[in-house]
């Protein structure tokens, strides 16, 4: 595991109320598929346009989200792929602008057992409006107009994932490496010039641990990030980070 409550970019993140239904199919296969509180997380704007729709009071998510997800588990690992469609993405800045777009998105993943020590998972995703489900999150929206106007409001592409390694060095100590990444292509929807200063176009980062179990439900773990954010029209960010943590698992 990670000791980042944050977790790495391009790993879901979105945790939404639910109603979920199940069903197995025997052999490990299922299928669930859900009905979600949508919540828009990040709109970009075009610097023409004025506040309040760059922060989320501005969105407005009237219609429930649907997902639907396929897992098939067998004794070296775990397959799945899920899709998400959203018609009711848009804002209502409380003076007259307001717009909507459909968002949707699919994803896929597979973890591989190679041995009873070492273990590796990679998973993927696209779609148009979905980045507030991920971590990194780019904007979802795209929202160009004035107040006081019908606002044009577009999905924004979000893409990216994670990948990792994980290998049990002895009994005790075991390590992780994880690469993840999420972008969002506002540049599609907003020229350039006109994005608003300091809107996040990528987001990745590289992480190692190291952790040390030295009696069952204790560790204690050596963490390195190395993280990367590139903005829109402002100066991208770099940090390089060590943690030490402790966790105790009831």
């Amino acid at each position: 595991d990670l000791f980042e409550d944050r977790g790495i970019a391009g790993k879901g993140a979105a945790r939404q109320g639910q109603i979920r239904y199940t069903h197995g199919f025997g052999g490990g296969t299922s299928l669930s598929v859900s009905v979600e509180n949508p919540e828009t997380v990040r709109i970009a704007t075009s610097a023409t346009y004025v506040d309040p729709v760059v922060t989320s009071p501005g969105a407005n998510d009237p219609l429930p989200q649907f997902t639907g997800a396929v897992t098939h588990k067998w004794s070296k690992g775990i397959a799945k792929f899920g899709f998400l469609v959203d018609g009711g993405k848009g804002i209502n800045d409380g003076a007259g602008s307001s717009g909507r777009a459909v968002a949707w998105g699919v994803q896929g993943g597979l973890l591989y057992k190679f041995n009873k020590r070492t273990s590796a998972a990679i998973l993927g995703f696209f779609g148009y409006g979905t980045g507030g489900h991920f971590a990194g999150q780019p904007a979802e929206l795209a929202v160009t107009g004035i107040n006081g106007a019908r606002a044009r409001v577009r999905t924004v592409r979000n893409y990216g994932g994670y990948a990792w390694i994980r290998h049990e060095w002895t009994d005790e100590l075991s390590s992780y490496l994880v690469y993840g990444r999420h972008d969002g292509d506002v540049e599609q929807r907003i020229a350039k010039g006109n994005i608003a200063a300091g809107t996040l176009d990528a987001h990745w980062e590289i992480v190692a641990n190291i952790v040390w179990e030295p009696v069952k439900s204790v560790d204690l773990a050596i963490e390195y990030h190395f993280i990367k954010s590139q903005f829109h029209n402002a100066r991208e960010s770099t940090v390089n980070r060590i943690q030490a943590s402790m966790r105790y698992k009831f």
